[in-house]
């Protein structure tokens, strides 16, 4: 079997940030990897462009034809594909009759969503399930789901990106942060509100709320902000970098996050690790994380005011309990070996089968 820092890997992925984390946490001085991507400069790795879209039917041939051609020439050791979608589809595809070990990660909303149609996805999510020789799944619930799916056990680590170390450390402040998305599904108007109500109750009149990121209701957002007259109150800080990001949850208190749906985010990890308080919705991946009045608070009603008191008391052992959790469960360090470790189970389970056969 080939050394687990020296293994020949194939990513297979969309092209954005997930999978440059991704590659951040398998990478070392002595892996040789090549990526299958959906656009140029996602990593610095060399880099093969193909279409997962479902819309153009020629795919379905073409691009399994341009995984499997770089297969024979770079020669991977294992593949390793990003969301059981398209990608890990036209990927099963492409290795139908190439012998080589595939691992596929799922994203937590691939399954999720896609498991409530009975359609043609649905059938496409069984396919991968019930075909790749292993997964890796960010939470117990995802891959609970995933077995039931499938219909059968199979090979899954539960392992997510993993949040990394602190940049910073500063004395906490009565300050909530919210940095997902401002799309419809994470529902930041909830979070305004939620703080309106909060600052006009005893014990609020003194907080900040920190705005972070961008999206589609970025400007329905501060005109909501206006309208309740929190604009002295709230800070839209827009996109930032890790060191920003990093300087926020350090001085926030609370971190707040109460989406439709949601897998195991890797911001809840990093607020977390930051010692944040974390008033999140109550969703199974959340709970694995997250105990209602202990480490967190856990919300079943968005629209009532689950924003109290109590975050005043929030304590430096509760800030140090968060820290030492994610330390042990979901680092960098945690997701890195987790990864590795999986990569080499399957390829010495390939070399097995073959060397019986």
């Amino acid at each position: 079997m080939p050394d687990s820092k020296r293994y020949r890997l194939l990513v297979v992925a969309l092209h954005g940030i997930h999978l440059k984390n991704f590659l951040h946490r398998i990478e070392s001085e002595t892996s040789a990897i090549h990526v299958i991507t959906s656009k140029e400069g996602a990593s610095e790795y060399p880099e093969t462009i193909v279409d997962f879209s479902y819309r153009n039917p020629m795919n379905l041939w073409n691009t399994p034809n341009q995984i499997r051609s770089i297969c024979k020439s770079f020669k991977p050791d294992i593949v390793h594909s990003q969301q059981l979608n398209s990608v890990s589809f036209y990927t099963m595809l492409a290795l139908r009759q190439i012998k080589i070990p595939f691992v596929a990660t799922a994203w937590g909303s691939d399954v999720l969503v896609n498991s409530a149609s009975k359609g043609l996805l649905y059938w496409i999510l069984r396919k991968i399930l019930r075909t790749a020789d292993g997964f890796t799944a960010d939470s117990e619930e995802v891959a609970r789901r995933m077995r039931e799916i499938a219909g059968k056990d199979m090979i899954i680590s539960v392992c997510n990106f993993g949040a990394q170390k602190p940049l910073v450390k500063r004395p906490k402040q009565k300050i909530i942060y919210s940095n997902r998305l401002h799309d419809p599904i994470y529902r930041i108007d909830k979070v305004i509100r939620a703080f309106w109500k909060f600052k006009n109750s005893v014990g609020g009149s003194d907080w900040k709320l920190i705005v972070a990121g961008s999206g589609s209701k970025t400007e329905e957002l501060k005109a909501l902000s206006k309208e309740l007259e929190l604009d002295a109150s709230i800070d839209f800080q827009g996109w930032l970098g890790k060191e920003q990001n990093s300087e926020n949850y350090a001085k926030s208190k609370v971190w707040i996050s109460v989406p439709e749906s949601d897998a195991t985010p890797i911001s809840l990890l990093e607020a977390m690790y930051h010692g944040c308080f974390p008033v999140v919705i109550s969703l199974p991946s959340i709970r694995e994380w997250v105990e209602d009045g202990v480490n967190g608070k856990l919300v079943t009603d968005v629209d009532s005011s689950f924003l109290g008191i109590e975050l005043n008391e929030i304590d430096e052992a509760v800030s140090l309990a968060n820290r030492e959790l994610v330390e042990m469960r979901g680092s960098f360090a945690v997701a890195t070996n987790c990864f590795s470790e999986l990569h080499r189970l399957i390829i010495k389970k390939s070399i097995h089968e073959r060397e019986r056969s």
